[in-house]
């Protein structure tokens, strides 16, 4: 595939990351994100509504990275934020 049609860049791995443990607190949590700009967003304030499972392009074969950027992205994604504690394998 060429780089042009590729969905998520390797340099943007981080950026991903990111906005993935946001959405994670935000649905997760009853305190949600600040944004860049110091706005809190929160899904709701009494009632989470947790994410259980989360799948990374589930597709690997069809967005444009190699098998070592797809493992690199799933290893930056991997953070502490972005996992319920003892519902993931480490």
């Amino acid at each position: 595939m060429k780089r042009l049609e590729r969905y998520l860049m390797p340099a943007h791995f981080a950026d991903f990351a990111a906005y993935a443990a946001n959405v994670v607190r935000y649905y997760n949590t009853t305190a949600g994100f600040k944004d860049s700009n110091g706005v809190t967003h929160v899904h709701s304030a009494t009632n989470p509504t947790p994410i259980a499972w989360w799948g990374i392009f589930n597709e690997p074969n069809i967005n444009g990275l190699s098998a070592t950027e797809y493992v690199n992205l799933l290893q930056t994604w991997w953070c502490r934020p972005c996992r319920p504690p003892g519902r993931w394998f480490p």
